[in-house]
């Protein structure tokens, strides 16, 4: 799931020019890291049987998406907005297709965030951690 929700966000449209990769970036093509920038992150499982015998099983995962905008401003809220826009793009992918490209899952979902603002004395930062819920049976 992890990786086929990956093709679909470096795919969006409203994605172009976004850094967006399977774990944290170790930086851009230059080596300074990326000043927008979508990571997914870890997984959380949870497994309940769900037949008789113990033989079917639905797996829960919670993935960790993280969206973290750096602009050198003195106005947070711009720097807020934009990772609120990055962020909406991750739920409108999921709202488009919970399937995720049919990549085995059940259904996937935006389950909800936790926004930071930051401040360095120079640059104005806004991280967002989201929590997308999938269901799979095996």
């Amino acid at each position: 799931m992890k990786t086929a929700f990956l093709a679909q966000l470096q795919a969006r449209p409203g994605l172009s020019g976004v850094q967006v990769t399977y774990g944290w970036p170790s930086g851009g093509a230059d080596g300074v890291p990326h000043k927008e920038l979508i990571a997914l992150g870890g997984v959380r499982m949870q497994q309940v049987a769900k037949s008789l015998g113990n033989l079917r099983r639905e797996d829960r995962y919670t993935l960790t998406v993280i969206v973290d905008v750096v602009q050198m401003t003195k106005n947070q809220s711009a720097c807020s907005t934009r990772a609120a826009a990055l962020q909406a793009e991750i739920e409108n992918q999921l709202r488009t297709d919970p399937l995720v490209n049919n990549c085995g899952i059940l259904w996937a979902e935006f389950m909800g965030a936790e926004a930071q603002d930051l401040y360095d004395g120079v640059s104005r930062e806004c991280r967002i951690t989201c929590s997308v819920q999938c269901v799979a049976r095996i």
